[in-house]
């Protein structure tokens, strides 16, 4: 179902693509494991900012070329970048954010070339999962080289804790969001011939991302001019309560991790599901056969915040607020809205 719908009236349920977790080919060499949190590690050191993080979001710290296998055809530059962002766990620290930029060809029109700040889906939770990091798949290859083919910059985050060190908080509002906004205003001030002309774009994991960036920026970032947000891949009620795999347990799992460090997946996890849980920190998120999730548990867990998320699919977990309720405040930008049943 494809609906246009007032960005203030819309309540949103949210999914992960149907798939199941198996590990990524060859990857490049990895670099050293610079903390504890699970899923660190693997990617280069340019990930790791090692100086003090300036305390003003949306300030580009670095960038470097994106090697040849991750650049697109349609793209007459195509950048990895570090920024600053806010820490949306806490609310308040600063933090460093990955990402990619990819410039269109030919010459800027008046005012700069507008922008698509692309919010991706689910990828893992690993930071060898991080799409400035690894190659992208067929359908956002495709997607993306349709947008800057019509002239569009696309300004794509990794969101907090994926390539970056520290916890994936998946499928949370503020991180998510914030990594986004900070995303484009780190390119409209770096790059002067961008305009602040933005729609954001999600799907999957990303319709969530984008809608909450939509939801949060009249407040975070009122000097984004955001014209539009597309959404796709939101999945209803029926779908999402169909997909209790393992791929979205150890989803679950890592996100409450990272959120609380004194949340233990391992009281929740039998030996199988420890093991699973483990080499999750090493591999990504793919389409492929669900996984029955059950042989992994000892009991399903009690906490209120799984019990909560996991029939819905609605992740309002405490410290990062949920896209119903920063929905109702959008700024009045029209949202494009396609949804699963």
């Amino acid at each position: 179902m494809n609906t246009r719908w007032p960005l203030s009236i819309l309540v949103l349920s949210t999914t992960v693509l149907a798939s199941g977790v198996i590990p990524i080919g060859a990857q490049p060499p990895p670099g050293p494991v610079r903390g504890p949190a699970h899923g660190d590690g693997g990617v280069s050191d340019f990930y790791a900012w090692k100086e003090k993080v300036p305390r003003v979001p949306g300030r580009l710290l670095r960038q470097e070329p994106l090697p040849d296998q991750l650049m697109l055809t349609n793209a007459a530059k195509g950048l990895r970048v570090l920024y600053t962002s806010t820490d949306g766990i806490n609310g308040k620290s600063p933090i460093a954010v990955s990402g990619a930029i990819y410039l269109p060809k030919g010459t800027p029109p008046a005012g700069g070339w507008p922008i698509v700040a692309w919010a991706h889906g689910t990828t893992g939770t690993a930071d060898v999962c991080a799409p400035s990091w690894m190659e992208r798949g067929t359908r956002d290859t495709d997607y993306l080289n349709a947008w800057l083919g019509q002239g569009y910059a696309v300004v794509a985050s990794d969101y907090q804790g994926l390539g970056t060190p520290g916890g994936h908080p998946w499928m949370a509002v503020r991180p998510e969001g914030w990594s986004v906004l900070d995303s484009v205003r780190s390119a409209l001030r770096a790059f002067p011939e961008l305009a602040n002309a933005v729609v954001i774009v999600g799907q999957s994991q990303g319709s969530h991302a984008a809608l909450s960036a939509t939801g949060l920026a009249p407040h975070y970032a009122p000097a984004l001019k955001i014209k539009g947000t597309v959404a796709t891949g939101v999945a209803g009620p029926l779908y999402a309560a169909s997909r209790r795999t393992t791929a979205l347990l150890f989803l679950l799992l890592h996100k409450f991790q990272a959120m609380d460090p004194a949340f233990r997946p391992s009281d929740y996890l039998t030996e199988a599901g420890e093991r699973g849980y483990a080499a999750a920190a090493s591999t990504c998120v793919r389409p492929g056969p669900a996984v029955p999730l059950d042989p992994l548990l000892k009991a399903w867990p009690d906490d209120p915040r799984i019990e909560n998320a996991v029939p819905t699919m609605m992740f309002a977990a405490r410290s990062t607020g949920s896209v119903a309720s920063v929905a109702s405040d959008s700024g009045g930008a029209p949202a494009w809205i396609a949804q699963a049943p």
